[in-house]
């Protein structure tokens, strides 16, 4: 009985926490953090898709259940949320996943990529390939430099490439959501 208890306030406040409706378009990300989507469009899940060329576009359902494939320069908003629990922003025609944001927001690129990693100033800033230093210099302004460093993911033998990566990536989040709570 007490696990079904426990699963079930887990539940709860998974509910609290995450209240966005998913597949859905956003003008700004208070917006997002509102539930307040473009009435009219519903974006249907699993349908991102990258073509060389042509470039990324989404499956989007309209009012009347009619599905179109959008490009991503013709979406009606700039925040949007193409997979479950995710925030994605559009900036220059490419898409970026949100991971954190505030002051300073760190994105990576869905798919894959040999840089993955990407920041902007302010939500609305432009993104730029994300650097260390510039981490670094905004870290020691705020006192985290310190423990930034000493939480440096340490390698394991077991680690592949992407287990290491994931662990690095975390580390970033962490220490991004820190300097904007700073």
């Amino acid at each position: 009985m007490k696990k079904i208890q426990v699963a079930f306030l887990l539940l709860f406040i998974s509910n609290l926490s995450f209240s966005q409706t998913d597949f859905k378009f956003y003008k700004t990300v208070d917006d997002y953090a509102n539930n307040k989507f473009v009435p009219g469009y519903e974006i249907v899940e699993n349908s991102f898709l990258y073509i060389i060329f042509a470039g990324e576009s989404l499956l989007v359902k309209n009012d009347n259940g009619q599905e179109e494939r959008v490009g991503i320069s013709k979406f009606c908003a700039d925040f949007y949320s193409p997979e479950k629990g995710q925030l994605w922003r559009r900036y220059k025609n490419k898409s970026y996943i949100v991971l954190a944001y505030g002051e300073f927001c760190f994105y990576v690129t869905p798919g894959f990529s040999s840089a993955p990693e990407h920041y902007s100033e302010t939500i609305s800033g432009p993104v730029k390939k994300f650097k260390g230093k510039v981490l670094t210099k905004r870290l020691k302004e705020k006192g985290l430099l310190e423990a930034y460093e000493k939480d440096k993911p340490k390698r394991e033998f077991k680690d592949n490439v992407n287990e290491y990566f994931n662990k690095s990536l975390a580390r970033n989040i962490k220490y991004v959501n820190l300097l904007n709570q700073a």
